[in-house]
């Protein structure tokens, strides 16, 4: 009998196989030496020859992350993340990172096969300050304007969190007095009641083709 995660692996791999099919994905090779931490497709995700301007379509691969790297890095930023966020940082190798449906626009991080936390931990530590007042930073609202963030205080029966992004030009320095959740609740703009809500409107509900996956949007 799967077990609930296991589950929500099995519903992520069925749309992320769609999205993935129906839409095509190219994204920008990464150049030799191909070190993991350089961003790009990395050659195992390769799905055909890279063009003059150096893109490339990508494949989808099966995930190497594994519960314990998962719950490393829970315990590394103390969170818990919600089952359906964990699920899709493990069902594939993929290279999406850019989500246009006409509603809104996202950007969270890619998993490539070569790095599949790296680019998660990246957006986490840059944004580092905010779990100190109950945000967990996760992705980036429209083009860079601002964190897109799990509110850590609000967690639902099922363990998963409303989302928020808040205007990076707004934001007060770590240091400042005013740093502090009551000031950032009053920045912090609804996005989503949850993770589950954001997949279901990017990948399942989401018109074809989506806008953001390719270098002619």
């Amino acid at each position: 009998m799967a077990t609930d995660l296991e589950a929500e692996r099995q519903f992520i791999r069925e749309h992320m196989k769609r999205v993935h099919a129906e839409r095509g994905c190219p994204d920008v090779a990464k150049d030799p030496p191909y070190d993991p931490d350089d961003r790009g497709v990395p050659p195992e995700m390769f799905d055909g020859p890279v063009d003059d301007e150096g893109w490339v379509a990508w494949k989808l691969l099966p995930s190497t992350v594994t519960d314990a790297d998962l719950s490393s890095l829970e315990e590394r930023f103390g969170v818990q993340f919600p089952s359906l966020f964990k699920a899709y940082y493990s069902s594939f190798h993929h290279m999406f990172d850019q989500f246009n449906n006409g509603r809104r626009f996202i950007m969270l991080p890619d998993s490539p096969s070569d790095n599949p936390l790296g680019p998660l931990v990246e957006v986490i530590e840059a944004w580092k300050p905010l779990l100190q007042i109950g945000y967990l930073p996760f992705g980036a609202y429209e083009d860079g304007w601002g964190p897109l963030c799990f509110d850590l205080d609000a967690k639902d029966s099922d363990g998963d969190f409303p989302i928020v992004w808040i205007d990076h030009e707004l934001l007060p320095a770590p240091d400042a007095g005013n740093f502090t959740k009551a000031t950032m609740s009053k920045l912090a703009k609804p996005v989503y009641s949850s993770f589950r809500e954001l997949f279901r409107d990017q990948f399942v509900d989401a018109p074809t083709p989506l806008r953001g996956l390719d270098p002619s949007s």
